[in-house]
């Protein structure tokens, strides 16, 4: 029976590893699995490489947490490691002649001009090799005894527990090594290198009108990602048109670096059926979170979606860029520090301003001259900024508006402004952004000039025009 703190095992494929596991050395790794076979276990361990996110490091050197007594083993061939932020398992050659490697029926194998490490999960890379010119001297089976859950659970008991001490080591704890200390890189930026972004699929996260999102792991990395998977199907014609959206999406959102924008990491596939769009994966949405029934109240949290959100639509502002689907589902958000930090993701439908537009996006949140053809500017995020708020209220009769058959531009426009005259404490402060005339109805910056002292601008201070006085609610 494998001890609870174990992760999974080294099962020996080949009469060399076998003898890696007889060595007295390595006695303290060694148990029987559950066919009562001797295996080495990986787990809740300390390892001699003074490291916590190092699980067991494998080499010739006597100092390796299981030591190989073989002279085509390097000093230090290999690790097991946590990634420090996702907490998946990598396996990293450390061996200078480059001899180790992952096989199995799934797996990404170390690759020329890629970093030295790559993911082990259930179900993938799920043998390990080294030594020899072949990479495959020595062999085992990774026998896993924990799930996704599991792992994250020892990953964080390594951070706050005391560590299970191997008895022959208590004395001779050493200082990491440098070759032990490679990069731990726990985001990925952009392709750079041109290289492929290899990815292992965890979940499905949603479905839109043209493709769908996924939960993955970049398997060169150990970091989560979240994949859009664009469709480019249809006529010759149909698919330049698709095409042409995706690269539009792509630009806009690889030159949008602003805190509160989703971070891009890359694209690939434009020769293939389908786009693969890579970006950070966040905790959930403002839907999810709402309806979840977070501990704070509706007027404390849509203070934190209201600046975040105004920010971003400053910054796309400047940059002559319109979201066009501002709405609860788009909007991303992950804890930091006990607060919630939101971001603008799902760029689809972003578009240049442009002197005539159409109505796109989900017809609740959609500005009224959009109806009208009139000009796409960034007023028409503004708007849909304040009817996400008005949502995020709570407001019964908006509510009940969405849900019901659509109505008609002057009717939408009525019930917003008698939900303002009801909500005054969440809406009334900001009822400037909800003028049917979008000349009259206030810039994101001189919202967060009103409202925040100018916290988070983009665009100048002597740019922002004063903000005209309305007339007082009834």
């Amino acid at each position: 029976m494998p001890p609870l703190n174990a992760l999974f095992s080294l099962v020996p494929i080949n009469e060399r590893a076998q003898q890696v596991v007889l060595s007295e050395r390595n006695k303290h790794r060694v148990g029987e699995d559950p066919d009562g076979r001797l295996v080495l276990y990986i787990g809740h361990f300390v390892s001699r490489s003074g490291n916590n996110t190092t699980l067991a490091t494998i080499g010739r050197d006597e100092k390796s947490d299981i030591c190989v007594e073989n002279a085509r083993v390097a000093k230090q061939q290999c690790s097991f490691e946590l990634s420090s932020e996702a907490h998946f398992v990598m396996f990293f050659d450390r061996s200078h002649a480059m001899t180790s490697q992952v096989y199995g029926p799934v797996s990404h194998k170390f690759e020329q001009g890629r970093l030295r490490k790559v993911l082990v999960q259930p179900g993938f890379n799920d043998v390990i090799g080294f030594g020899g010119d072949n990479q495959d001297l020595i062999q085992f089976q990774i026998r896993w005894y924990q799930g996704r859950e599991g792992i994250v659970q020892i990953a964080r008991a390594r951070r706050n527990v005391p560590i299970r001490q191997n008895p022959l080591q208590a004395e001779t704890m050493v200082d990491s090594d440098a070759e032990l200390t490679l990069p731990r890189i726990t985001r990925v930026h952009g392709i750079g290198s041109g290289l492929t972004i290899r990815w292992y699929m965890l979940g499905h996260l949603g479905s839109g009108t043209y493709g769908d999102v996924f939960k993955v792991v970049n398997t060169d990395h150990g970091c989560l990602m979240a994949i859009k998977k664009m469709k480019q199907q249809g006529a010759p014609k149909e698919r330049e048109l698709l095409r042409s959206r995706w690269v539009r999406e792509v630009k806009i959102l690889s030159e949008a670096n602003h805190p509160h924008i989703v971070e891009y990491i890359g694209a690939q596939g434009w020769e293939r059926d389908t786009v693969e769009m890579f970006m950070a994966l966040k905790e959930g949405t403002l839907r999810s979170l709402v309806e979840s029934r977070p501990p704070i109240s509706r007027l404390e949290l849509g203070h934190f979606v209201f600046h975040h959100m105004l920010q971003a639509i400053d910054f796309l502002a400047m940059k002559g860029i319109v979201h066009r689907d501002i709405k609860p589902e788009n909007i991303l958000y992950t804890v930091r520090s006990g607060k919630c930090h939101f971001q603008l993701g799902d760029f689809g439908l972003s578009h240049p301003v442009a002197p005539l537009s159409s109505p796109q996006g989900t017809r609740f949140f959609i500005a009224p001259e959009l109806f009208r053809r009139g000009a796409l500017t960034h007023k028409a995020d503004v708007w849909s900024l304040f009817i996400t708020m008005l949502w995020t209220s709570g407001n019964a009769q908006f509510h009940s508006m969405c849900g019901g058959a659509a109505k008609g531009v002057e009717r939408t426009c009525e019930i917003v402004s008698e939900c303002i005259l009801s909500e005054r404490e969440f809406l009334g402060n900001i009822r400037e952004m909800a003028e049917v005339n979008p000349q009259e109805r206030a810039s994101a910056a001189q919202m967060l000039v009103k409202c925040y002292q100018g916290e988070g601008l983009t665009t100048p201070r002597d740019h922002i025009p004063t903000l005209r006085e309305l007339t007082p609610l009834d």
